[in-house]
């Protein structure tokens, strides 16, 4: 059986740029067809909203507990660490979840608590087994925990 048109065309543009060109050229694709725009954090006001919260949860005394399902190599989960320390935040607490070792690895590297209040679980499960884990942590119940 020959390979589609499509198929073939890819396979040479992926000669020529290689696969991780192509996976990129792909994603930019999907991204425009959605109409998703750029996943840049600064401007799709995750970053913003980490510097809210943090404005928010500094005039708590509680600890701020914040739970990063899909954390891949921890971009999300180290600027929110960042705002809270730039606002004062006493004590977080951080559960990052990314199922692969090599991305958990780089994911430890990152998170390396910048504060000894600053208590950081990096863990393995993937999201399917997250209402488990969940349930094993008790969490209690605080606005800032139910926004995250």
């Amino acid at each position: 059986m020959s390979l589609s048109l499509p198929i073939r065309a890819l396979g040479v543009l992926e000669n020529l740029v290689g696969r991780r060109h192509l996976w990129r050229l792909g994603r930019l694709i999907y991204q425009h067809a959605r109409r998703d725009g750029a996943n840049n954090p600064e401007v799709n006001g995750e970053y913003a909203l980490h510097r809210k919260l943090a404005r928010l949860e500094c005039q708590r005394s509680e600890a701020f507990r914040v739970i990063d399902v899909g954390a891949n190599i921890g971009y999300w989960s180290s600027h929110l660490l960042d705002a809270c320390q730039s606002a004062g935040i006493q004590h977080v607490h951080l559960w990052a979840f990314a199922p692969s070792e090599e991305i958990r690895a780089q994911l430890t590297d990152r998170l390396r608590s910048p504060s000894p209040n600053y208590h950081v679980t990096i863990r393995g499960e993937a999201v399917q087994t997250r209402a488990v884990m969940l349930r094993s942590m008790e969490l209690p119940e605080s606005p800032a925990s139910n926004i995250c």
